[in-house]
């Protein structure tokens, strides 16, 4: 009788061992990110420092920079717990397809671009849950949903750079149940976007996986942090201050203190504060 009892308890450890692995190949969502979870470290991009003397090198005052064609946006914002949007604040909105969705110009195009190839895809439309929100808006989604929303003032939202993007019928963690949903997690950089709050970065964002809240950051930034898997926490400690990094075409350096030094060479320029005190600069250099 103890040989048999033996016998059940392992059979019936091995049936849920066997049903387990079949929710998890039933269920798409977690199938989805046991396969994310076995391949995202198979691909690394390097990010090289600069060394002295590989380019010529000027001094600019922002006001030169942006004189000579340099531009400026948000993109790069670090906002999270530690790091408020600042009481004077003013975000740069537009009214996306005049909808009445606002979210910061910068990201724009590369949405509409991002939005049009779903369609293209998988034959469905991405849809915005939740965008650009006032102060007292986020006052009010922590009240109604205080378990998830960002603390007021570490909200993206607050800042217009930040989407919560579902398709039709599937919101929240249920996008990643469909094919869409799956394709934009893992392609979104290719648009400047990342899934800001990922699964793997909890302990440096502080908050739970999201898959649908989109974060805008621009181009080359949001290829780097996702083949990396990085967080933007972890890329901002890799972007030590005052360095430059290449990556392909670009040069990648924050600065606190004018002059900003800067490759002479360059197509164009953008610099966005980091709300640390000093500026990213992405510089496209003269090929």
């Amino acid at each position: 009788m103890r040989h048999l009892g033996k016998k059940m308890i392992l059979a019936f450890g091995g049936l849920l061992i066997v049903l387990g692995c079949a929710a998890l190949f039933l269920r798409p969502d977690w199938r989805y990110l046991a396969v994310n979870a076995m391949s995202r470290s198979a691909v690394r991009i390097s990010l090289s420092q600069v060394e002295e003397g590989a380019f010529a090198m000027k001094g600019y005052t922002m006001e030169q920079l942006l004189a000579e064609g340099g531009e400026q946006d948000r993109s790069l914002m670090l906002i999270n717990s530690r790091n408020h949007i600042p009481e004077d604040f003013q975000p740069r909105l537009i009214d996306y397809n005049a909808a009445g969705v606002l979210m910061d110009e910068a990201m724009e195009e590369d949405y509409e671009a991002l939005s049009q190839a779903v369609q293209e895809q998988f034959g469905v439309s991405l849809l915005i849950r939740s965008s650009y929100r006032t102060r007292e808006e986020q006052e009010e989604t922590i009240t109604e949903d205080g378990d998830v929303a960002a603390t007021l003032d570490a909200s993206e939202h607050q800042a217009g750079l930040a989407l919560d993007v579902y398709v039709p019928g599937y919101a929240g963690r249920a996008l990643l149940k469909t094919e869409a949903g799956q394709w934009i997690n893992d392609n979104c950089w290719q648009y400047g976007f990342i899934i800001r709050y990922p699964y793997y970065g909890v302990s440096e964002t502080g908050i739970p996986y999201e898959p649908w809240h989109l974060r805008y950051v621009g181009r080359p930034h949001a290829e780097l942090m996702t083949q990396n898997s990085w967080t933007m926490e972890t890329y901002f400690e890799e972007l030590t201050p005052g360095r430059l990094w290449q990556y392909e075409n670009y040069v990648i350096t924050r600065q606190a203190d004018e002059p900003f030094t800067l490759p002479a060479d360059w197509t164009s320029v953008t610099v966005s504060p980091d709300n640390q005190g000093g500026y990213v600069f992405t510089v496209t250099l003269t090929e």
